[in-house]
């Protein structure tokens, strides 16, 4: 079973603009914690010894979120606020900048001290 999680962790990160450097990174360097994913026009901090590792990197990569953002959009909807609870590092609202979603105002809670201090305000 670990080993099939390393083996869905490499193939979500080559949808990564530098997905070499940050595959070399948690190779030779599994100890490191904050790494740079970069995705588009987009530098997103992970914290791998803070436990964001997945939940960003699966928003991101992964169809968890994207076909609800779609169905939404497609059936009319319009997202222009969003309020993001268990935000963890952000990855509903990166993909949903990334979507192409004309946001308003976005709202993020999080509860776990050593993840909130990586979410912030942007405009």
């Amino acid at each position: 079973m670990h080993i099939k999680s390393k083996l869905r962790g490499l193939k979500e990160i080559t949808k990564y603009d530098n997905w070499l450097q940050v595959a070399i990174n948690r190779i030779f360097f599994p100890k490191t914690g904050c790494i740079i994913y970069r995705l588009d026009n987009l530098e997103i901090i992970v914290d791998h010894l803070g436990g964001d590792a997945n939940g960003v990197r699966e928003c991101l990569t992964s169809t968890m979120y994207s076909d609800l953002i779609e169905t939404v959009v497609k059936d009319g909807g319009i997202i222009r606020n969003l309020i993001d609870i268990g935000a963890n590092g952000g990855g509903f609202t990166l993909l949903s900048y990334l979507m192409g979603l004309p946001l308003k105002q976005v709202i993020c809670v999080e509860m776990n001290p050593r993840v909130f201090g990586r979410l912030s305000t942007y405009e």
